[in-house]
């Protein structure tokens, strides 16, 4: 059994990392990808699709996170990451304009 960090993204999120870490750090990398990781795994384990994400999703994202024993800043910088993604996501029409 492949643990959930093992399994590969979603094309759009990997596609988000390359365009997004041309020039950046292998650890920036690496961190934006774990984000990525953490929320897919919550959208998975809430039965939850990207486009049905709500506000108080978030915050179930948060307290997930916090189960998950990831410290308050740790958890700030993950769903910044996040809503970077979903930025993107809107940029390339994926997701309707002001849905982050």
């Amino acid at each position: 059994m492949l643990r959930f960090r093992q399994k590969p993204l979603p094309p759009e999120a990997e596609k988000f990392l390359v365009e997004f870490g041309v020039g950046k750090t292998k650890n920036t990398g690496n961190m934006y990808r774990a984000a990525l990781h953490h929320f897919y795994r919550f959208l998975s384990q809430s039965k939850l699709d990207l486009a049905d994400m709500r506000i108080h999703n978030i915050n179930g994202f948060d307290e997930d996170l916090a189960r998950h024993n990831l410290k308050f800043v740790t958890r700030r910088a993950t769903i910044g990451q996040v809503h970077r993604y979903l930025r993107w996501l809107e940029e390339k029409q994926t997701l309707p304009e002001g849905f982050s």
